[in-house]
């Protein structure tokens, strides 16, 4: 009886609802996902509605997803240990927990506020939104110790994979500003940013990025000057703020481009609401800082780039639609892109706290006129971490400086069915619907947008659901090979919660008032194979005498070796292919009552050498599914 070498071998089948190992922990560059078991969206109705998902249709590149550090972290960032760092998972972390559920939302962008010194003052009333500055204590150098809660804050974030990085100020440091303040006055004119103290600003901020860069090891992909500049930011904002005229502006930003920033880029100005970037009666930022005609033009310094804030315009009253058709339309005139660089819910609605559906509802239906209409290239949320009894937070918590509990909300699940498969890289593509709704029309029905990592052979679709009515939907994939899908949903019971694996035939049902993400792939590149037993019947290959090696494949319960594609069989560093035209024959060689397929291959062609050790087999099955193994071998001459 000759002796058996046993080749350890992958492979992974198909066969009915299997729940895979742990799905994409091999793809470089992208979260895990693994089904769940809460459920299953797979559902059949006489009249789907037929989504087609152009993967060829390219849009606009996603740069990110995120949130800021204001106002809250300063003190949060000190709080014990182990509360931050769970806080920072729910932000940052990409990992799944013991049950193969999201550990956090993977937020793939961070703002850190650089504050204007307030806290050193009494005149803004809420400790909570007075920030510090990087100043000593009399001014006169750089207190690098200080504003130690965001640092903190910002190393988590890194820590977990977040790489862009946006630093932003509110208003200048307070021995900049006209009045000593970090808020404008009325004597403030156009702008509190003192007239001979731009270039000192501009050399602060770069003074800034440079220490991060060198000393922290954080390199700014954004910095931005100015936030919100058309409004009055006087003492009753309540907060640190600053006003700046287009001019102003312009003075600013060409002060800021004269530094060595490095690689960081200049954003600005982040408007208080989109029709400010090209309402002509309004300040109009696009023309002012794109026409090349306009006295303050400053397009040379910010790329094709411009930010805006969502606020004011997430209902469909309000101009949820319109607003960012007519804002596309001027955008396009000269080719930018659009960052989308805070939001959260204002007005009456955005008043007390919501921990539920509803107000996650309405962030992930603005997000999304955001995204498929403004089309936005990044998406950032306001406060991270809020102590309000507002709609402003992701995570929540207890008034407390120095300690206290925190709280989830479906805020920060919603934004988790954007931000952490949506990652930077992709690119949005085209959807069209068998109904032929409109967006406007959309607004309270179902809405739909996806997005592709072409490299990787992923697609994600992210639903919104705001209706009262589950909705049953057939998915048509152009110009990408799919074959599984994850649904991810977020509901009144689900938080990023895992259903059951389905294929791309499957009817899903979007559930009534849910966000629903479907992360589709081609499992070949994605799925880990599964062990099955190889062995070569040698005692020992004579690697320079022509002869064959006989290998079998054993059979087990889940494997039937009649899923093997014999055409792919390869063994040995030289890929030698079965010496028989059949590929091999079955028979059972251990003796199991299962079925194994037994292979030859020709010694010279596996092109093995005197003192290998290893030898390795491969293949595919029928579905494409690859396998491999390998194991020690005794080779002589």
């Amino acid at each position: 009886m000759l002796q058996l070498l046993r080749l350890v071998a992958l492979v992974l089948l198909v066969a009915g609802p299997i729940q895979p190992a742990v799905a994409q922990l091999e793809i470089p560059g992208y979260v895990p996902c693994h089904p769940g078991s809460s459920g299953t969206l797979a559902t059949t109705h006489p009249n789907p509605l037929i989504v087609t998902i152009n993967t060829r249709e390219l849009r606009q590149e996603i740069h990110g997803f995120g949130a800021s550090d204001a106002w809250s972290v300063q003190f949060v960032g000190g709080w014990p240990l182990e509360k931050r760092e769970a806080i920072a998972d729910l932000l940052f972390e990409t990992g799944l927990d013991a049950s193969h559920d999201p550990k956090g939302i993977a937020l793939s962008a961070w703002r850190f506020n650089i504050g204007a010194g307030s806290t050193r003052q009494n005149n803004i009333r809420d400790v909570w939104r007075r920030a510090d500055t990087f100043y000593n204590e009399d001014f006169s150098d750089y207190d690098w110790t200080r504003l130690p809660g965001q640092r903190w804050f910002l190393q988590a974030a890194k820590a977990r994979g977040v790489e862009q990085m946006t630093a932003f100020v509110n208003s200048p440091p307070i021995n900049l500003t006209k009045n000593g303040n970090a808020f404008a006055g009325t004597n403030s004119g156009t702008t509190n940013l003192a007239d001979d103290k731009v270039d000192d600003f501009a050399r602060y901020l770069a003074d800034i990025l440079a220490h991060f860069r060198s000393a922290e090891g954080i390199d700014f992909s954004v910095i931005s000057p100015v936030n919100e500049p058309q409004w009055d930011w006087n003492r009753d904002s309540g907060q640190e703020g600053n006003r700046y005229s287009t001019s102003d502006i312009k003075r600013v930003v060409a002060a800021l481009a004269a530094q060595d920033l490095g690689a960081t880029r200049i954003e600005t100005p982040e408007s208080g609401e989109h029709k400010y970037l090209y309402v002509d009666t309004l300040d109009d930022y696009v023309d002012a800082f794109f026409d090349p005609t306009s006295p303050d033009y400053i397009g040379e310094h910010l790329g094709n780039s411009i930010a805006s804030h969502s606020y004011w315009s997430d209902t469909p009253q309000s101009g949820l639609v319109l607003s960012r058709q007519i804002l596309r339309g001027k955008l396009d005139r000269y080719g930018l892109e659009f960052a989308m660089s805070e939001y959260s819910i204002l007005g009456d609605y955005g008043s007390g706290r919501d921990l539920g559906i509803d107000p996650a509802l309405h962030i992930a239906r603005t997000a999304h006129y955001d995204l498929t209409i403004a089309e936005a290239s990044s998406w950032q949320w306001w406060l991270g971490v809020s102590p309000y009894e507002y709609k402003d937070g992701l995570v929540y918590i207890d008034y407390q400086r120095f300690n206290g509990n925190f709280y989830e909300s479906k805020m920060l699940w919603a934004l988790g069915n954007f931000s952490r498969f949506i990652r930077p890289g992709m690119r949005r593509v085209g959807t069209s619907r068998s109904d032929g709704s409109t967006p406007p029309q959309d607004v309270r029905g179902l809405m739909v947008s996806s997005y592709v990592d072409a490299p990787h052979n992923i697609a994600v679709s992210v639903f919104v659901n705001w209706a009262q009515a589950s909705k049953a939907v057939a998915l048509d994939f152009q110009g990408m090979e799919i074959d599984s899908l994850i649904p991810y949903v977020t509901s009144a019971t689900d938080d990023l919660a895992p259903y059951a694996l389905l294929t791309p035939s499957d009817q899903v049902e979007i559930p009534a008032r849910s966000i629903v993400t479907l992360v589709a792939y081609h499992s070949v590149l994605s799925l880990p194979p599964r062990k099955v037993d190889v062995s070569a019947q040698v005692a020992a290959v004579r690697v320079t005498r022509p002869g064959v090696i006989p290998v079998a494949i054993l059979g087990e319960p889940e494997f039937d070796i009649d899923d093997i594609d014999r055409t792919t069989l390869e063994f040995g560093p030289g890929g030698a292919q079965p010496s028989h035209r059949s590929g091999g024959h079955p028979g059972d060689v251990n003796d199991d009552g299962i079925t194994d397929l037994v292979s030859h291959f020709n010694v010279r062609e596996a092109s093995l050498e005197v003192g290998d050790d290893l030898a390795c087999a491969t293949g595919n099955t029928f579905d494409g599914r690859a396998f491999e193994g390998c194991d020690a071998i005794r080779t002589l001459p």
